[in-house]
């Protein structure tokens, strides 16, 4: 019974969480606030897939991004489709 919970737990705080929602630029523009975190790494990848997601085979600029430097893998990034 453990097992399974304890693989859970480590595929999630492994593989990071990312979420975003829809807002409006500073043009006026709609746009795509996306927050992402990973545990594994430093890195922006699971921000860039999900702007992938969104915007599928139109593609997308990145607007602005920051990360969070008192949490070490808090990322956040801006968007829009084109």
């Amino acid at each position: 019974m453990k097992t399974p919970f304890c693989f859970a737990l480590c595929v999630v705080l492994l593989g990071g969480c990312t979420n975003y929602r829809q807002t409006y630029l500073e043009s006026g523009e709609v746009g795509y606030s996306i927050q992402c975190s990973s545990f594994g790494s430093n890195s922006w990848n699971s921000c860039y897939v999900m702007a992938g997601d969104i915007c599928g085979s139109r593609g997308y600029e990145v607007i602005s991004k920051a990360s969070d430097a008192s949490e070490r893998y808090a990322k956040h990034l801006w968007i829009k489709c084109e």
